[in-house]
């Protein structure tokens, strides 16, 4: 709908929750002009994609897990995407940005904006991840930059074997810092949960309760 977005008012200027939403689209695009055209784009593919803005009952996929601040977590378990029958990338991409989208409706504008992605790599056995999946989250990972704001708060790289933190040692300086304070890397020990709930519960605040029952 052009009249909400992510179930926020999108024209309602004196609606903090529209002030939010404007500004995560800003984050993506600084100059003004850009974050309208970015809005329009946002607006655009979710009509394609047929991608609605919903309510109670009818939200049922998203988040069920959040930080001491209330901030989302979303889980996406490495291992079992491996295992997942991608029948083609465009199938892929729409399943991922469909959950994505629904992540975002639940999102209580404007007190918690932001989401923490866990990239949870526990019982991943293989270095090489298989082409047609690597090249299904490259392209659902452009497409989420190209059409959707700037929400996430940590990317968190959980249970990593030590090949992902030498990867990304090896590309680290050619992102922008913006880029790089967000992501966190927790190697696999005996510990990782504990690193892991400092990240999403510092300070010693919350408890395991925050964290989905799936990781590790």
């Amino acid at each position: 709908s052009s009249q909400t977005l992510f179930s926020v008012p999108l024209l309602d200027l004196s609606d903090p929750a529209t002030i939010s939403l404007l500004n995560s689209f800003l984050r993506r695009a600084p100059e003004p002009e850009d974050a309208v055209e970015a809005v329009l784009r946002c607006i655009e593919y979710r009509e394609e994609q047929r991608f609605y803005d919903v309510g109670g009952d009818e939200l049922t996929t998203g988040p069920q897990f959040y930080d001491v601040e209330g901030r989302s977590i979303m889980h996406v378990h490495i291992a079992t995407l491996v295992k997942e029958d991608i029948e083609s990338i465009d199938s892929f991409v729409t399943t991922r940005l469909h959950e994505f989208d629904r992540t975002m409706q639940n999102l209580e504008w404007p007190r918690t904006n932001q989401i923490i992605t866990i990239q949870d790599f526990t019982g991943l056995k293989s270095f090489k991840l298989p082409k047609l999946l690597k090249q299904a989250i490259s392209a659902a990972t452009k497409t989420k930059l190209k059409y959707y704001p700037e929400v996430t708060h940590k990317s968190i790289l959980y249970n990593a074997p030590a090949w992902v933190g030498l990867l990304y040692k090896s590309f680290k300086l050619l992102l922008p810092a913006s880029v790089t304070k967000k992501i966190v890397i927790i190697g696999a020990s005996d510990g990782s949960v504990r690193e892991l709930l400092e990240v999403v519960a510092p300070e010693g605040e919350g408890d395991l309760s925050g964290i989905p029952t799936e990781v590790g």
